[in-house]
């Protein structure tokens, strides 16, 4: 796991009875992948700031989210999670609310592709 104070990774729990924070469906619909490069990554910013309002509205609390766009909709884990990162931690830094988010990543290689994008994104070794 990964803590940069209130913008952290965590293993996903799976079925053992822990909810370490309120998980939001996906209220927004996530970018596709149309190969043009046409303001993608905006579409899918702005869903999580969406997202990150909505969840906000609710009151106090952690707010959890998958990789949004990454499985069937084909965009580039990476760029995704560049993407993420840079519109929940500028969320986070002009809100008060949410207390924390998590990304909940399903497998190694995704987790290791946030790693590696936090990692250049906050200059910091891990």
């Amino acid at each position: 796991m990964q803590d940069t104070g209130r913008l952290r990774a965590r293993e996903y729990e799976g079925d053992r009875g822990a909810r370490p924070s309120r998980a939001l469906g996906d209220p927004c619909c996530g970018a596709h992948l149309a190969g043009d490069n046409d303001g993608e990554e905006e579409l899918l910013g702005r869903g999580y700031r969406r997202s990150l309002d909505l969840g906000s509205g609710i009151g106090p609390g952690d707010l959890a989210f998958p990789a949004i766009s990454t499985g069937a909709y084909g965009f580039p884990a990476y760029r995704a999670a560049r993407t993420a990162l840079q519109a929940v931690a500028g969320y986070l830094g002009e809100h008060d609310t949410p207390d924390a988010v998590d990304f909940v990543l399903f497998c190694d290689e995704s987790f290791s592709i946030w790693r590696q994008a936090l990692t250049e994104l906050t200059g910091a070794s891990r």
